[in-house]
């Protein structure tokens, strides 16, 4: 038995500081539990030893008797300064009930304050911590039985506001970040519905489900303006500049026009020419109505969710409304700018892909003249030979030149000058679109 007791009181000192817990129990709870068990097992001993008195007048008894005194006074010490630092926070944490349901903390991603839930961590391990000390018939003061009997109240609401929560931030999310000054007002009206629970209730109001539905409410309106005006620009603009615009397909000239038939220089000049202008005015009109769209967005968000103007009907409302307008101009200018670089951007990207389509058109590989130019050589000094015909390339621009022999040269009318200056000419006519385009819809 000496020997036990001196094995449980190296084993107290050793662990002590960080004692091994009963599974999925709380700190001090379990380090009570830990202590009782090793107390269990030294009185169980020395009550047996007690009834036994020939055991009591061995001569070393008293000896193991005041090692046993010692053990046990130190497990019992170590448990009464366990309770006594537990209930020393106890106050604190009933003070937490009194605090605001939510605070502002600072989010140093977004250079701004985050609304947060203002729940102390520590308040949920003392509901369980309660429940330990039921069961080892510990005395439990006033202050945790009041906590504890609103730990469901407590984890219900904060359940309610977690979701309260994520469906703000969700919503944030599907802001694109070039528009999120174009959402201020409606953004100011979110956060005056979530002020109550930042500066006036507590976890002990009697009115958090009233608040929770009216945040929602505002939520609502917030989710349907987001939609509202997404949905707008994602039908009315991105489809256009995206879907059509950017579309590889989408060209200044049409490819099947230009093979369809055997040119002129002057002809295909001038067809080429107009043909230009109706495809630089058919993209004008597309980029026109991205812009008008513009006006449709800044009307939307003088709107409320239901569909009209919103108006004031006090002195302190329209003062409220002139202090924070729908959306200020330079949001608008913002998000007009933004839109305007895009607009450029697919015309240049317009414009360069009918350059390289243009290019392919007029070019051809050395391996490929060689060949065609041997062929017209025989035709022209052989005749058309019966096992080798002429085939026409109709996959490229294909000018009309007559050419004569007349020793000792070769006649080409018209002269491979004037169509060279031709394709040159309708190339810059392609760069100057750009010009057009830009110039009309005031895109620079």
């Amino acid at each position: 038995f000496e020997n036990d007791l001196l094995d449980i009181r190296t084993t107290f000192e050793a662990h002590k500081d960080d004692p091994p817990l009963p599974r999925n129990a709380p700190p001090v709870p379990g380090a009570i539990a830990w202590s009782r068990t090793l107390l269990t097992k030294i009185e169980q001993a020395m009550d047996v030893f007690k009834l036994n008195r020939h055991i009591v007048t061995l001569g070393n008894f008293p000896i193991i008797s005041k090692l046993y005194n010692r053990t046990a006074k130190a497990l019992l010490v170590y448990e009464q300064l366990l309770l006594i630092r537990w209930k020393e926070k106890i106050d604190a944490w009933k003070d937490h009930l009194n605090a605001n349901l939510l605070c502002l903390v600072n989010d140093p991603e977004e250079n701004n304050k985050r609304i947060e839930i203002n729940s102390n961590i520590e308040l949920f391990s003392i509901f369980d911590e309660v429940k330990w000390f039921k069961r080892l018939d510990v005395d439990i003061p006033k202050a945790a039985l009041v906590c504890m009997q609103k730990e469901q109240t407590f984890k219900h609401y904060k359940s309610l506001l977690d979701d309260l929560l994520t469906r703000f931030r969700y919503l944030q999310s599907r802001i694109y970040p070039p528009f999120y000054p174009l959402f201020t007002s409606y953004l100011s009206q979110v956060y005056r519905a979530f002020e109550p629970g930042i500066h006036t209730l507590t976890w002990s109001s009697l009115n958090i489900d009233a608040y929770i539905a009216k945040v929602h409410r505002a939520l609502d309106r917030f989710e349907t303006s987001i939609s509202n005006i997404n949905t707008l620009i994602a039908e009315k603009i991105d489809d256009i500049l995206n879907n059509e615009l950017m579309n590889s397909s989408c060209l200044l000239l049409s490819i099947d026009y230009i093979r369809s038939k055997l040119w002129t220089p002057t002809e295909f000049l001038e067809n080429m020419r107009s043909h230009l202008n109706e495809q630089s005015t058919l993209i004008g009109e597309k980029l026109h109505q991205i812009q008008q769209t513009f006006q449709e967005v800044e009307d939307m968000l003088k709107l409320n969710p239901t569909g009209q103007k919103s108006r004031s009907s006090t002195s302190s409302t329209r003062r409220a409304k002139t202090a924070t307008p729908a959306v200020t101009n330079e949001a608008m200018i913002e998000f007009i700018r933004y839109y305007h670089d895009k607009m450029n951007y697919c015309v240049q990207k317009i414009i360069e892909r009918t350059l390289v389509t243009f290019i392919d058109l007029v070019s051809i590989t050395e391996t490929k003249y060689l060949i065609d130019q041997t062929k017209l050589i025989r035709f022209l000094f052989e005749g058309q030979d019966n096992d080798e015909q002429l085939n026409i390339d109709t996959q490229r621009i294909r000018i009309n030149c007559t050419m004569q022999y007349a020793i000792p040269e070769i006649i080409i009318d018209p002269q491979l000058s004037l169509c060279q200056k031709c394709i040159c000419d309708v190339a810059r006519a392609i760069i100057d679109c750009e010009k057009r385009i830009s110039g009309k819809n005031i895109l620079r």
